[in-house]
Order: C-alpha cells, then structure tokens, then sequence
C-alpha cells in the first residue's frame, strides 16, 4: 500500500534514496510523564523528524484521536537521525519516538535501554530506494571502490546499501561512506566530492529532474525484512506508564484506518495544524504504517547489523523488544 508523509525524516529511515550524494533526514523529540490512568491525562512530547515525521500521528493529533484518549501530546521536531532520537529519550526531553530499529539496537548496545513497543512503518514490495549517482555511473557494479553519501555512518542505512551492494556482487566493505547530512547531501554529489548517494524527498526528485542517474531497489527485499522504524520509549517509562502506551497505539491505530479509507480527507485533516509544515498535497512514499512489530522481524535486524558490522556487541532480544498490544 502507498502511505503519505508530511515531513522529511528518519529514517530518513523512512524513504531512502542511494545516490552519489547523500541526503539524509532530521527529527524531533520531547519529554512527557503521567500515570497513563484512565482518570489522568498522561503528557507526552512526541519526538518527530523535522521535514517528513510520521504522518499517522500527524493525523492522530489532528483528528483529536490522542486527547479522545487522555494523552496530551506535543511535538518536537529533531535535527538529527536516528541516535539524535534516542539521545533525546535518555537525556528526558522526549518522550516517544519514532527511530528505525538499527538505532534502538546500537544504543541497547551501550545501556540505553529504549525498546520497541509498537511498530512505525514496514517496507512494501514497491518500497524503491532511488539509488542516485553520477552520469558515469549507471550499474551497481560501478559503485564498487566510491564514495557514498549517507545521512550518518556506522547505521541502518549503511546496512541496507552494504546488504544492496553484496546483492549485486559488489565487495561492500570496498566503498567509503561519507557523512552528509540532509542539507549537504546534494551539493556534495553536484560537487564530486561522493559518486553516489542516498536521497531523501525533494532532494532525489530535484537531482532526478537535472539529469542524474537513479538505480532503484527494494529495500525491504535486500534486507529480507519488512520491518524499519518502530515506536519507542525509556524502558522506565512504558513500565510506569503502559496504559498511556497501550492508549497511544490506539490512537495511532485509528489513525492508520482513517488514512486508507479517507487518503485525501487525511491529508486535508493534517495540512490544518499550524505547528507542523504539513501540506494539503502529501509526497507519496511507498512504506506502509503499522503497529505490529514482532520479535522474530527484530531478530533479523540484529543479524543483519552483526553480520556488515553495524551492531558490535551482544544483543538480547528482550532489550530491543517489549511490545504493547493496543
């Protein structure tokens, strides 16, 4: 199924696109506490990737699905990718976020406990990761010794290009990642200084629209899972708070249904919030919003980040999953 967002995100982690440049996705983050009781309105900063957030809790909040629940949720926008998110659910200043599940891993890795509680979105198998390049380079075999663009290194995105690249016989562990971030992501594939990168919506249609070369793949099929972000928070929190957690799936379960049978009054309903730069006219990308995350989907992750050496240490499973069933 094809889902809209409103900003550019994180995942980045969200819409990948491999290109000779890297562009890459910022996000937000806040802080929430309450009982999560049914008598009491539970507060909660909502951590969302400036650009392209998680367009299902735009509309959860639009449509007042999160107050009908007793939840007072806010948004902060986040400048960073995923460890920016899970930086802030450590430090308190926010209090879910949405984070692709290599970084809920990596930080599990260093005694930060911010499990999964709920799914975010799962590649579908149109999900097209626009691998963009220089002229010279039209074949995956040609990336092969490049520099590539990235939104940040050592990550769930290095991952899926290294799983890309050993897909299509290329000695992964010969390309140079380089580090762009968002804004840089462009100019440094315009410039030469990357043959290639990973871009994100506007910044792949732009550099697709002045003639550069897009090598398109699916993700979700490389990486042999369709899981890739998740709904997360402090481990202490979802401990205290799990009626809030439980209320918040909820809310954004309603929210999924009314984007699929009302696409275009879902899009109008997020364009009215004032706080958010959303648009009437959503970019379709092609994730799907969902809840459901299962330890097994996790599970592939963690191998996957074992095997191209993104993840380092022992992972348990119990650290990266403790699902709530709204």
């Amino acid at each position: 199924m094809t889902a809209r967002r409103t900003r550019t995100m994180v995942c980045c982690l969200f819409s990948a696109a491999l290109v000779t440049a890297a562009a890459a996705c910022s996000s937000g983050g806040g802080n929430g506490s309450g009982s999560g009781s049914a008598s009491s309105t539970t507060q909660i900063t909502l951590g969302v990737a400036a650009g392209n957030g998680p367009a299902n809790a735009d509309l959860a909040q639009a449509l007042g699905y999160f107050k009908a629940a007793g939840l007072n949720v806010s948004f902060k926008p986040l400048n960073g990718a995923g460890a920016e998110a899970i930086a802030g659910l450590d430090s308190g200043s926010i209090t879910i976020v949405e984070s692709n599940v290599v970084s809920v891993m990596q930080s599990a890795e260093h005694g930060i406990n911010t499990p999964c509680f709920a799914g975010g979105v799962d590649f579908t198998d149109n999900m097209d990761t626009t691998l963009e390049s220089v002229q010279s380079i039209t074949q995956p075999s040609q990336l092969a010794g490049k520099s590539i663009g990235v939104i940040s290194t050592n990550s769930a995105n290095t991952l899926m290009i290294d799983a890309y690249l050993e897909a299509h016989g290329v000695n992964y562990q010969s390309v140079h990642y380089v580090a762009t971030g968002v804004a840089n992501t462009l100019p440094a594939l315009q410039s030469g200084s990357v043959q290639a990168a990973e871009l994100v919506s506007p910044y792949s249609e732009q550099y697709a629209q002045s003639g550069g070369t897009l090598l398109q793949e699916d993700f979700g099929t490389v990486t042999k899972t369709p899981v890739f972000a998740c709904w997360t928070a402090l481990k202490s929190w979802l401990g205290s708070n799990s009626a809030a957690a439980v209320k918040f799936v909820q809310a954004l379960n309603k929210a999924d249904a009314y984007y699929y049978a009302h696409p275009q009054q879902a899009a109008a309903a997020v364009s009215k919030l004032d706080s958010l730069p959303a648009s009437a006219n959503l970019p379709t990308v092609t994730f799907k919003f969902t809840t459901s995350i299962s330890g097994a989907q996790l599970q592939q992750w963690i191998t996957l980040g074992q095997k191209y050496g993104v993840l380092t240490g022992s992972i348990k499973l119990s650290q990266v999953y403790d699902p709530i069933n709204g």
